[in-house]
């Protein structure tokens, strides 16, 4: 079966995570995107992060792998990221028609991509042990 690398990043801000509406899938995921040949998953999730927002982020935190099956078996890679420059905007308007920042508590009430859910429910857990 095909498999796919991606990475991408989880900017959080006042418990709140920010996610893109993909108009295709009509749900919410993280700015990231496909693995390049020769790349590594830190510049990927930086590179598609700017692609798709318009933002230079700072990494932080590692969260994954999640493998997960959405047309083809995909491993997920997320950090947790902190914009440095821009300001948030679609900048793919042909793929996303919405930006948000999503309450991380109420994730359950929106449409979101299976990796996105992996994610919370992970960090969730996470920031109780903290």
């Amino acid at each position: 079966m095909l498999e796919t690398k991606i990475s991408g990043c989880a900017i959080i801000n006042d418990e709140k995570i920010l996610l893109l509406h993909k108009k295709k899938k009509n749900y919410y995921e993280f700015p990231g995107g496909k693995i390049e040949l020769g790349e590594n998953r830190r510049g990927t999730a930086k590179r598609e992060t700017k692609e798709e927002i318009g933002c230079v982020v700072d990494l932080r935190e590692y969260f994954g792998p999640y493998i997960f099956n959405n047309n083809g078996v995909k491993i997920s890679h997320v950090y947790i990221a902190e914009i440095i420059s821009g300001t948030p905007k679609i900048i793919e308007r042909k793929k996303f028609d919405k930006i948000k920042y999503i309450p991380i508590r109420k994730y359950h009430k929106y449409k979101l991509a299976p990796n996105v859910k992996m994610f919370l429910k992970e960090y969730l857990n996470y920031i109780k042990e903290i």
